[in-house]
C-alpha cells in the first residue's frame, strides 16, 4: 500500500496520479515510511525550534525587568549565605577557658588562705618568720587569675547575645527584600518561572542551556540545572570521602611501619 507524497492519500496500485491533490506519483517518490519519517523529523525540530525560540524571547524580557532589582537580588542572597552561617550558633573558646581558671583560681584561693590562718602567727607578730607579701602576693594573682576568668564568660555572653541580635536583623531584612521581590514578581503578571528562580544570574543561566540546545523550555532548563547542581554536589561528597580514606589508609600505613620498641630492649642494652 502506497500513499501520495503531497497529501498523503492512499494510491491504488498502477495509478500515475493521486486522485485527491493529482500530484504525479513517480519512482524518485520516497517510501511512505520514510516520508512520514521524514515529516515527523522535521516537524519535531521544527517544533523544538519554535519553543526555543519563544522561550528565549520570553527569557530575555524577564531577565531586561528583574534585572533592575538586581542589588536586592544580591543583598538577599549574601543575607542568605549570613544566615546559614549564623544559625549555626556562636562559637567561642571564651566560656570554657573562663570557667577553667575559675576551677582552676577558686580552690588555690581557698588553699592560700587556709594556710594563712594555720601559720597565721608566722606572718604577724614582732619577729615575723615571713613577710606578708608571701600570702598577700600570691592572694591576689589567683584573684586576679579568677576575675579574668568572669571577665571571659561575660564577654562571651555579650559575643553570644550581639550573635543573636545579628541573626535577627539579618532574617528580618530577608523577609523585607522577600516582600519587596514579591511584589515586584507579581508585577510582571503571568511567569514562566517561578519566584524563587527569578534572580537575573539564574535566569541569565536557564537562557544559556535553552540556547545551547539542552532544554526547549525553562521548566526543563530549570530541572537541568537542578540535575547538574545534584550530580555536581554528589561528586563533591564523594571526592571528599575518598580523600577522607586516603588520607586514613596513609596514617594507617605509616602506623604499620613504624618500628614499636619494648623497653626491655633498653633495659638489656643498658
Amino acid at each position: 500500500m502506497a500513499f501520495c507524497g503531497k497529501c498523503g492519500a492512499e494510491l491504488q496500485e498502477g495509478m500515475n496520479f493521486c486522485a485527491k491533490c493529482g500530484n504525479k506519483v513517480g519512482s524518485a517518490d520516497l517510501p511512505t515510511a520514510l516520508q512520514n519519517g521524514a515529516g515527523t523529523t522535521a516537524g519535531a525540530i521544527q517544533k523544538s525550534m519554535d519553543l526555543r525560540n519563544e522561550s528565549m524571547t520570553e527569557l530575555y524580557r524577564m531577565i531586561q525587568y528583574f534585572s533592575k532589582k538586581s542589588v536586592q537580588y544580591g543583598e538577599y542572597d549574601r543575607l542568605n549565605e549570613l544566615a546559614g552561617k549564623l544559625s549555626a550558633g556562636y562559637r567561642s573558646p571564651l566560656r570554657k577557658i573562663g570557667i577553667v581558671l575559675i576551677a582552676i583560681g577558686l580552690p588555690l584561693i581557698a588553699l592560700v588562705i587556709k594556710l594563712f590562718i594555720d601559720d597565721k602567727e608566722k606572718f604577724s607578730g614582732d619577729d615575723p618568720q615571713y613577710p606578708m607579701s608571701d600570702f598577700l602576693v600570691p592572694l591576689f594573682v589567683l584573684i586576679a587569675v579568677v576575675a579574668i576568668g568572669v571577665v571571659l564568660i561575660v564577654l562571651y555572653r555579650v559575643e553570644k547575645l550581639r550573635h543573636k541580635q545579628k541573626e535577627i536583623n539579618t532574617l528580618r531584612r530577608m523577609g523585607d527584600l522577600s516582600q519587596e521581590l514579591g511584589a515586584y514578581y507579581l508585577d510582571y503578571g503571568p511567569c514562566v518561572v517561578g519566584y524563587e528562580f527569578t534572580n537575573p544570574q539564574v535566569l541569565q543561566m536557564i537562557a544559556n542551556t535553552i540556547s545551547v540546545g539542552r532544554a526547549d523550555t525553562p521548566q526543563a532548563a530549570i530541572n537541568l540545572l537542578l540535575e547538574d547542581a545534584h550530580k555536581a554536589n554528589m561528586e563533591y561528597q564523594m571526592a571528599r570521602t575518598a580523600y577522607a580514606a586516603e588520607r586514613t589508609a596513609t596514617a594507617a600505613e605509616a602506623i604499620a611501619r613504624t618500628p614499636i620498641y619494648s623497653p626491655t630492649i633498653f633495659i638489656f642494652r643498658g
